[in-house]
């Protein structure tokens, strides 16, 4: 979140008051709040604005970092389950940082699990058709995807 002020003035010639600055800056930015004070200085009248916003992007990279976590929690939920179920330390079903990585890059093939380092052909064989099945869950629905 940022604040930026803006003071805008009365233009005669168009008999109104100019927001061009205002717009322009705000093209490519989402409003999350407004407070606004018509005042004068010496014989002018002029409005200031104090705009609260955000990039636009923000939102859009919030979401993404939102559903990466959902999808983390689901492959961690995963592993530990099969784990325990198995009786072995988790990690060596998936570290904490492939299962980061997986819920990054979001394989959808056993190949593409061949880009999680450190995720070799023996662990694909044995666990990738259930990673993938989470991942194509969580991905097709948005929602977390449940085993």
């Amino acid at each position: 979140m940022q604040i930026k002020i803006f003071t805008v003035a009365y233009n005669d010639q168009k008999q109104t008051f100019d927001t061009t600055e205002m717009d322009n800056f705000l093209a490519d930015k989402n409003v999350l709040a407004t407070e606004r004070h018509f005042i004068k200085i010496f014989d002018l009248y002029v409005w200031t604005i104090a705009v609260e916003y955000e990039w636009k992007n923000a939102i859009q990279r919030r979401e993404a970092y939102k559903a990466q976590n959902e999808l983390e929690q689901t492959l961690i939920s995963w592993r530990n389950a099969l784990a325990k179920k198995k009786g072995i330390p988790p990690y060596l079903i998936a570290t904490n940082k492939q299962i980061i990585d997986m819920a990054q890059k979001k394989p959808k093939t056993l190949k593409g699990l061949e880009a999680i380092r450190g995720y070799g052909s023996k662990k694909i064989e044995e666990y990738g058709k259930q990673i993938i099945e989470i991942v194509l869950k969580h991905t097709e629905d948005g929602e977390s995807g449940k085993l």
